[in-house]
């Protein structure tokens, strides 16, 4: 099965300058401009890193900005500061469950991970829809959540009348654009090898 070609060193570096843009994006002030300026650095850049490299890389940043959800979960598990105020609010019962979940979704984001990567780099139209799936499930639940739930601040839940609570949608939300972006970027690369096969 043929794989994308290595990175050359000036593609390598690249790659590893955006790999440390990602980490300190998700602590950045304005996260959400420098999470966008990475995209737009990834996409401008990838005929020198690779369409599929690239399409990983979006995947990992998104990864990067989701590492929200199972943080929360360890915070409130392990009754972490700053939200003490929490032990009297959730049973140990509770507790045991926001732990687990955070397991199971450090689990899934590795295997996010490991797809995109290997199953993207090798051309599998399988790895594709996996993460397509994930995109739909995921980000459709996101967004469901956002409305009914808790918006994390952000104000395009207004367009709908719901009012806007909370902080932290920048980041976070990211990987709505940025899954997207790598989909599309990797679809000819390897829808075109299935069909060169079947010429």
């Amino acid at each position: 099965m043929s794989t994308e070609q290595p990175p050359s060193r000036f593609a390598s570096l690249i790659t590893l300058a955006i790999i440390i843009a990602m980490i300190v994006a998700r602590f950045a002030f304005s996260s959400l401009v420098t999470g966008l300026a990475i995209i737009i650095a990834l996409l401008v850049f990838q005929r020198q890193i690779g369409k599929l490299r690239t399409a990983a890389l979006l995947v990992t940043l998104g990864i990067v900005g989701l590492w929200e959800h199972p943080g929360f979960s360890i915070i409130n598990a392990l009754m972490i500061e700053p939200f003490e105020e929490i032990r009297s609010v959730i049973s140990p019962h509770s507790r045991q469950h926001f732990f687990m979940a955070a397991i199971y979704a450090l689990i899934a984001m590795a295997l996010i991970l490991f797809i995109a990567w290997d199953g993207l780099l090798h051309r599998r139209r399988s790895a594709w829809y996996a993460l397509l799936g994930v995109l739909l499930v995921g980000g459709g639940a996101e967004l469901l959540a956002g409305a009914f739930i808790f918006q994390m601040g952000a104000p395009f839940y207004a367009l709908f009348g719901i009012p806007v609570r909370g902080f932290g949608w920048e980041f976070l939300y990211l990987y709505l654009v940025a899954w997207p972006c790598a989909l599309a970027m990797s679809f000819h690369p390897i829808f075109r090898k299935s069909e060169d096969e079947h010429a």
